[in-house]
């Protein structure tokens, strides 16, 4: 899913969707059907909030003190930390798991 991702978001199967809604704690925007390697065109998903924690705890990054946001969802939809991700070592993206 990260090939087929931009940058600052959150992309996820069907299943995962389901599984994280089932907890109540995600809301999700669909982002339509996607070729997937090895899976075949599936039903695909973005992250739009969690309601228990801030988008700079889940991608474990410090938040720009100097934006006007209070989870910073937005800011990555609109690209305003594009800078603060590419500047990042870590060439691969966290895998989240859903407890």
């Amino acid at each position: 899913m990260e090939s087929h991702s931009p940058i600052g978001r959150i992309h996820c199967s069907e299943n995962a969707k389901k599984c994280a809604e089932s907890t109540g704690r995600f809301e999700f925007e669909p982002r339509g059907k996607v070729q997937i390697k090895g899976k075949g065109e599936m039903n695909t998903y973005f992250l739009l909030r969690s309601f228990k924690r801030s988008i700079w705890e889940i991608i474990d990054r410090r938040r720009d003190e100097n934006c006007n946001s209070i989870d910073g969802y937005n800011e990555l939809r609109e690209g305003y930390v594009d800078d603060v991700i590419n500047k990042t070592t870590q060439k691969n993206s966290k895998t989240c798991s859903i407890s």
